[in-house]
């Protein structure tokens, strides 16, 4: 039992702490389509990072990850992002969740090799969600967010987003 108990407790730690994690590199190139590719985990493990580890934490390094994907997103030649001012409602209220927002979507369409402006929208939303979530000790409280919150949690973001983009299926 007290085996079992230290293989759990070391796979959650290890778990946790690889989510803490990331290397932004020091002294990337970004001119040609190669030199987005070779980055492409780096900026999943970017958006996931910045999700996870708490907005009071790590502030120099958090503005270096953040200047890293904004930098990545705006000249990636597979990853085409739409700011829809509908959707992105919390822009004016949360600024700081727009990079949040951009990084979700470019980590959805990463791992999934598709641009679909629904699944990135929803995707995007979703990421602020969680670190929103995660970090409502550190951040004041956002209508528009917890809006959000509330359409996730009854099941209807995606109609609304659907019908917001004016998607029919």
């Amino acid at each position: 039992m007290k085996k079992m108990f230290c293989t759990i407790a070391c796979f959650l730690f290890a778990v946790s702490s690889f989510a803490q994690t990331v290397d932004i590199p020091t002294n990337y190139s970004l001119e040609k389509a190669e030199d987005y590719a070779q980055y492409e985990d780096e900026i999943i493990a970017s958006v996931d990072w910045l999700i996870a580890v708490p907005l009071s934490e790590q502030q120099n390094k958090r503005e270096k990850v953040q200047k890293f994907l904004f930098t990545w997103i705006v000249g990636a030649p597979n990853v085409t992002i739409e700011l829809n001012d509908k959707i992105v409602s919390f822009m004016g209220t949360s600024p700081h969740a727009l990079i949040i927002f951009m990084g979700g979507w470019t980590r959805q369409s990463l791992q999934s090799g598709t641009d679909s402006k629904l699944e990135g929208n929803i995707a995007g939303i979703e990421a602020v969600i969680e670190y929103y979530q995660k970090n409502k000790a550190s951040i004041e409280k956002d209508k528009k967010i917890e809006k959000y919150i509330t359409m996730q949690e009854k099941g209807t973001l995606r109609d609304f987003v659907k019908k917001k983009l004016k998607i029919e299926e």
